[in-house]
Parts: structure tokens; sequence; C-alpha cells
């Protein structure tokens, strides 16, 4: 949908594409009979600057969803679309394991970050020695941000933890910490 702002004695001199963002608007000043006669050139334009919008609005989404995470499990709390294609990411070795679900279980995405509880930290042990110490300290709550498609098909979105690689239990099938409705 285009809508005119003003049609003088010598063609169009404004426009805006109403389906294109702000950015669009394009002015012509003057458009005479330079080309193809001042309103033909005009009404070119126009069809121009709306097809462009019309496929910046196609362009690819992504979905944006922050939870927060304790030891008691793990909470939405809050999703976003965005534009932007999401880049792929090197898995975590260790970690929580997500994975984007259709309604009818079908994994759609699915990746490993690592645990937001679990912070490593290094510091000199002796002030000047230049030896550093490395400690995993565990927090009590943590946000976690993952970006995902903006995909219709998207209905949860499962968290699963597995055993670390050198237990006895490495083998065991992973547990799951949460599923989250992303209706």
């Amino acid at each position: 949908m285009c809508l005119v702002r003003s049609v003088g004695r010598e063609g169009l001199t404004s426009f805006h594409c109403g389906i294109a963002p702000a950015r669009w608007v394009i002015v012509i000043k003057s458009v005479g009979k330079a080309i193809f006669g001042g309103r033909w050139l005009g009404l070119f334009a126009v069809a121009l600057g709306c097809v462009a919008g019309a496929a910046e609005n196609q362009a690819p989404r992504m979905r944006v969803l922050q939870f927060k995470v304790t030891s008691a499990g793990i909470s939405l709390i809050g999703s976003t679309n965005v534009v932007g294609r999401c880049k792929p990411q090197p898995d975590a070795p260790v970690g929580i394991e997500y994975q984007v679900r259709s309604a009818d279980s079908v994994v759609l995405r699915k990746a490993t970050v690592s645990n937001p509880l679990v912070q490593r930290t290094c510091f000199e042990e002796v002030p000047g020695s230049g030896e550093l110490t490395t400690k995993y300290v565990e927090l009590p709550e943590a946000d976690l941000v993952v970006r995902v498609p903006a995909d219709a098909a998207a209905s949860s979105i499962r968290f699963y933890e597995h055993a670390p690689a050198g237990s006895r239990v490495a083998n065991s099938a992973p547990r799951l910490l949460a599923e989250i409705s992303l209706k």
C-alpha cells in the first residue's frame, strides 16, 4: 500500500510506501520531463520503493529467548522477535543442551551451551607471583540468552543436563531440566 503525499504540476514530488519503514521515504523533487515524462518516473519510483520495503519485511527473523536459571530449574523471562540470522555457534563440550521442538516432538534445532550457574575464575593466589589459580564458582542463579530462528512450527524448548565425561554414569541418558512452551 503506497501513499502519495504530494502531486504537483510537474509530477510526483514525494511519496511514502506504507509497508516500508520510514527510511524508505523517497523524495523526488522536480521530476519534470527528464525520463519517460515526470509522472511515469514518479510512479516507477513508487513501485520500486514498495517492492524494496516488502523485501525488507521478508528478511529472516530470529527469536531471542531470555531465561532465568536456578538450581531448582529454568524459567522463561521474555521472548523477542528481531530481524537477523542465527549464526552457527560451536557447541560447548559440557553444559546444558537445548532442543527446540515442534508440536509433534520433531527436533527443529539443538545446541549445547555452557552451564551459566558455573563460572570459571582465574586469579593470583600470591599477588605478584605470576601464577594463576583457577577455581569454579557455583552461582545461585544466572541469566541465559538463547537465539533461535523464528519458526512458526516451534512449540517448545527442552533443556537437558548430561553427566560429566569422567563419571560412572557418563553414558546414561541426559536428565530433563525443563520443558517450556513457546506459544
